[in-house]
Parts: C-alpha cells; structure tokens; sequence
C-alpha cells in the first residue's frame, strides 16, 4: 500500500468546548456516493452536543482553519425480533454530511508540510485530501488493509489565532480477521504489528480503513489491546444510510 495514498485519505477532526479550549481529537474522511461528496467519522468523534470543527488547512494569514460541524446525520437501530420491552434504539457510532455544494468553498482540506520554526509558519508542500470510493466487496479473511490517523501532539502557538495543531501521525497495516458475533456491520482487523495501545490509535478514530486500491471498507470506531484488535464499522451500511436519507430529501421535495 503507497503510504502517501494512506496519508491523503484521512481527515483531521477536533473539539473544543465553550471556552475555545481543545478536548479531544479524532479523524474522518471523504467518500464519494452517487455523484455526492460526503463527510464520514464516527460519532463519538462528533457528537450532537459538543462543538466540533474539521482541520481544513494552515493559512499564513488567518492561522488554522476551521469548519464547524453542524446538522451530521446519526443512525440508531432498533430489534424489532427483541423480546425485551420496550425496544429501546440503539445509536450507531458513525456520522455523515452530504457536503457537495459547499465542498469547494468550505470543507476542501490539504494535508500541509509545514516549517513552524519562524513566525508566520512557512507552508513547504500542500496537497488536497483525496475523496475516496467505497468498496463494493467485503473485506477478505487474512487481506492486509491500512489506515491513518493522527494522535494530537501539540500545539505551536505563535500568536492566537495562527495556532497550529501539530499531530504524531500514526499509519497501520492490518489484517482482515472476522466480523464481529454480536453485530456482523462490525468488521474485526489485527494490526500487523500488534496493537500499540490508545496514545497510539486514540486520534484514529472515525478514520477510514481502505483496500489496496485506496477504496473504503469500513470507518474506525476502536480497538482491544488485549485481543490485538482493531475494530470498524461497515462503510456499505453506510452507504444505505446515506442513500436512505438522499430518497427521503428527493421525495420531499417532490411532494413539495
């Protein structure tokens, strides 16, 4: 797998809470989908309640750039067969935004070379993240698969706004194991070097798990360090969400 296909797939995602203070980080990605362009990552990465902005780039004259995160669409499940009542919905940790009309002008990201050494920052390199297809197959047993993502390290703070959100970059190549018994929507990968723990993958979350030809197959939502495990979310049940809530807008507007 190129590396440098594996670094352009993800995206870089924060939060921050009402005091403009950084809590948490994670990924996500574009993926393309009936001639639509669609922000995917995981829910916990942006849930509904708290204040969450994509990394679009480094400018020298604004500082970071940042899009907020608003109106992504979040799934919930319910087993009707359950015996148990009530049957309580069960939400399902990934989130998606139809982001085509506004992807040029505000969701666009590059991922940067930067020298942060003199004030203002110096961009060396910058290439545009790759939009990414999905994959049409189901992962195979023991077929190697990589993803991204990047564990927050730092951030160097010339004067505020033109902060910079330095990351440790962390790339893995993993191994198709098994679905999950209790939900076949949850793919099971071995990182091929063993699983190095959260300060390791803790930024991965939400990040895309891509096939040889850089095609999505599921979104990262976790791990067990003691199993060696890697687990992601189904990017083709996904796919159904997204097309689901695309007919729903289509007849709306039809009826309208």
């Amino acid at each position: 797998m190129d590396y440098y296909t594996i670094k352009l797939s993800y995206l870089s995602i924060i939060t921050k809470n009402n005091n403009d203070e950084l809590t948490s980080s994670g990924s996500g990605c574009f993926v393309r989908n009936n001639n639509n362009i669609y922000l995917v990552t995981a829910k916990h990465v942006s849930e509904p309640n708290e204040i969450s902005y994509l990394e679009r780039k480094y400018d020298t004259t604004a500082g970071t750039l940042l899009k907020p995160l608003q109106e992504l669409s979040y799934a919930i499940s319910v087993n009707i067969f359950s015996k148990e009542e009530p049957k309580e919905p069960k939400h399902i940790d990934v989130a998606f935004k139809n982001i085509t009309d506004k992807f040029e002008e505000e969701y666009k990201a590059y991922v940067q070379d930067i020298d942060a050494s003199k004030f203002p920052a110096k961009i060396k390199n910058e290439v545009e993240n790759n939009i990414l297809n999905i994959s049409p197959n189901v992962p195979i047993i023991n077929e190697e698969y990589s993803f991204a993502g990047g564990t927050r390290g730092q951030i160097v703070a010339p004067p505020i706004p033109h902060y910079i959100f330095q990351r440790i970059e962390t790339c893995e190549i993993v191994k198709y194991k098994k679905t999950n018994e209790n939900d076949n929507d949850i793919y099971i990968f071995t990182p091929l070097d063993g699983h190095r723990g959260h300060e390791v993958y803790q930024g991965c979350s939400g990040a895309p798990i891509i096939n040889e030809n850089g095609e999505v197959v599921a979104i990262v939502l976790g791990g067990n360090v003691d199993k060696n495990e890697i687990y992601g979310y189904n990017i083709n049940k996904i796919k159904i969400l997204m097309d689901a809530e695309l007919l729903a807008e289509q007849f709306t507007q039809h009826e309208i």
